[in-house]
């Protein structure tokens, strides 16, 4: 329009080039160009070390997350199993306090539903090793009378009569 032309883009070498003849007709000394020049460098090259540093810490940090979550994970499953145990303990306490108020009912039939479910209970999955001694001193509990009452009148010669209470006959 105004007849100008857009100049084209000096070459890496035309460059070079005027800066030399630019420095020789007393313009910018050579060595103020380089070190211009080695300043973008070194900022290059502390942006890249400072980078991987704080990628190393970030690799760190998230190690640690993990290291934590893991924990964390660990400590609240311990939790839930500790749990679960006193929940089917406490079911467990439940249950032997119900049959055996049964069991020493003076009702028979619910002295045998109560002896029938601690026989249960004694064999169930909810029942801990630690507690079958519960179990076994309440039954020798409720085995000693009826024992004891047979031994004593058959040492005094008496006659025994005995109930089948589960319906067997002999």
């Amino acid at each position: 329009m105004f007849g100008l032309a857009p100049s084209p883009t000096p070459s890496p070498t035309q460059t070079l080039m005027q800066t030399a003849a630019a420095a020789s007709s007393g313009g910018t000394p050579w060595w103020l160009s380089l070190l211009l020049a080695t300043i973008p460098l070194a900022g290059a090259v502390l942006g890249v070390i400072l980078l991987r540093r704080t990628g190393k810490e970030t690799v760190q940090v998230s190690e640690e997350s993990l290291a934590n979550a893991v924990s964390a994970r660990l400590e609240t499953r311990l939790s839930a199993l500790e749990l679960d145990k006193w929940c089917r303990r406490e079911e467990t306490m439940r249950m032997l306090r119900w049959a055996t108020e049964r069991a020493t009912s003076k009702d028979d039939n619910e002295a045998v539903i109560g002896t029938r479910v601690l026989e249960a209970l004694g064999q169930s999955e909810l029942l801990q090793p630690e507690d079958q001694g519960l179990i076994d001193a309440v039954l020798d509990v409720l085995l000693e009378e009826p024992e004891s009452a047979y031994t004593e009148a058959s040492s005094t010669g008496d006659e025994v009569e005995v109930d089948l209470v589960d319906g067997e006959q002999g």
